[in-house]
């Protein structure tokens, strides 16, 4: 039973990091939101993305876990 749940958590993260993808990058194309290296590494747009893929991420976790594991929640 272990590996069954072991199973759809890896499903679900995969799905979880695709979703997220799919709307940060709608976020970014529909913001304009762009930036490059040359500005250098540690720069504030890329402090900016690192905090979007994160709260998407998490938004989109809990969303999934809300839909497909209702007894996580109880």
């Amino acid at each position: 039973m272990t590996d069954t749940t072991k199973e759809s958590k890896r499903k679900f993260s995969i799905t979880t990091l695709i979703v997220t993808y799919v709307i940060v990058k709608t976020i970014r194309l529909l913001t304009g939101f762009n930036y490059d290296f040359s500005e250098g590494l540690l720069n504030l747009k890329f402090f900016i993305d690192i905090a979007l893929w994160i709260i998407v991420y998490y938004a989109v976790d809990f969303l999934i876990r809300k839909v497909f594991f209702k007894s996580y929640f109880n």
